[in-house]
């Protein structure tokens, strides 16, 4: 059917860049510009240099849990903990309440990049304007960029597919 290719159509369009083409991506390296630094001095872009916050109590509280500090080169930080604080990880830590002293907490870590996506997905054009400060603009990998699902690319006339086709001018075409 011709909606299947048309990237304006649900039928023709790449699902994993919704028919644009591109997808914006929140990298490592968008997140944790210099790893020379500390978390304490600003080593995590999104949320600066150190304050007596929640968020930072949480990273506080799992750095412990691996012997580390907020004031620990994040160069010299494992894997690991990394990817803990980039993507979060299920096992709970206790952190003590900035706004009760002497509770705590128990609660589980959800990582920066997902807490980045949500806002991206559900906040505020501010919010989101943030969030893209974060975020890399990269050919999509599914569809090269033709904005097309795989299925409508494996159609072929002289060997091209209908993204090809349409990145010619006339005179190639004919």
């Amino acid at each position: 059917a011709p909606n299947n290719f048309s990237f304006n159509s649900p039928y023709g369009a790449c699902a994993t860049c919704n028919g644009l083409g591109v997808i914006e991506e929140i990298t490592r390296e968008n997140i944790i510009p210099d790893p020379d630094l500390s978390i304490s001095r600003g080593g995590i872009a999104p949320l600066g240099e150190y304050r007596d916050i929640w968020i930072f109590k949480k990273i506080d509280a799992i750095l412990k849990r691996h012997n580390a500090s907020i004031s620990t080169p994040i160069k010299k930080l494992s894997e690991e903990v990394i990817q803990t604080l980039l993507y979060g990880d299920n096992m709970e830590v206790a952190v003590d309440s900035v706004k009760y002293p002497g509770t705590t907490w128990n609660t589980t870590f959800e990582g920066i990049v997902h807490f980045l996506q949500k806002q991206q997905e559900g906040g505020s054009d501010k919010i989101q304007k943030w969030v893209a400060e974060f975020t890399t603009t990269r050919t999509c990998p599914d569809c090269g960029g033709y904005r097309l699902k795989k299925e409508s690319l494996h159609f072929r006339v002289a060997e091209r597919h209908i993204g090809e086709l349409a990145e010619m001018d006339i005179s190639q075409l004919a």
